[in-house]
Formats: structure tokens, C-alpha cells, sequence
């Protein structure tokens, strides 16, 4: 097995990709995502994001269950050097209007 050389999780993710395109990486319920597959989508929303104006530094909550959308979420956020702020999908809203503002995301 060769280690990793990438530096940053949207490197490393990168790096697998082109190793294993066509290797599953992520089961979710009946769907299964390859290295290539969540690339793609976290290369997508990284580009909105960016289009956006999120960049280094920044927050970016994220509101998704448990699945292939959430991961590619945190890798869109990684690629930009943004930090990704998970919040609870059982929040309430009086709940996540705190953590929203506690949180300061920017997007």
C-alpha cells in the first residue's frame, strides 16, 4: 500500500480519485459513490461556493442528513480552505438560530 501524499483532506480525496476513479468509496443506503463520483460533486459545490464568495478561513454550516450530499459538502468546504460547521438536523429552529449566529458562518 502506498501512503498518501497529499497535504490538505480535499488533496487527499483528489489523490484517491485518480488512484481508484472507479473504486466505491462511500455506500449510502442503495446509492454507492466512487472516488471519481465524490470528486466531482464536492469539486461542484466548491465552485458554488466560491461563486459564492466563501474562501480561507470562512465558515460554511451544513444542514444535511447522514449522506452522500453532507461529505461532499465538508470536501467543497475543504477545497477552498473553508471550515466546514456541521449542524444537527434535529436542531430546533430556535436551536439552530443560536448556533447559527454562535457559529458566524458566512454561507
Amino acid at each position: 500500500m502506498t501512503p498518501p501524499d497529499s497535504r490538505t483532506l480535499f488533496e487527499l480525496l483528489h489523490e484517491q480519485a485518480e488512484r481508484y476513479p472507479g473504486r466505491t468509496a462511500v455506500i449510502c443506503g442503495e446509492r454507492a459513490a466512487t472516488y471519481r463520483d465524490l470528486a466531482d460533486g464536492a469539486g461542484r459545490i466548491g465552485a458554488a461556493l466560491k461563486a459564492y464568495g466563501v474562501g480561507r478561513g470562512d465558515r460554511v454550516g451544513i444542514l444535511v442528513n447522514n449522506r452522500l450530499e453532507w461529505l461532499e459538502a465538508c470536501f467543497g468546504a475543504s477545497a477552498l480552505g473553508a471550515v466546514a460547521v456541521p449542524f444537527s438536523t434535529w436542531s430546533k429552529p430556535g436551536e439552530l438560530a443560536y448556533l447559527l449566529a454562535d457559529s458566524a458562518v458566512a454561507a
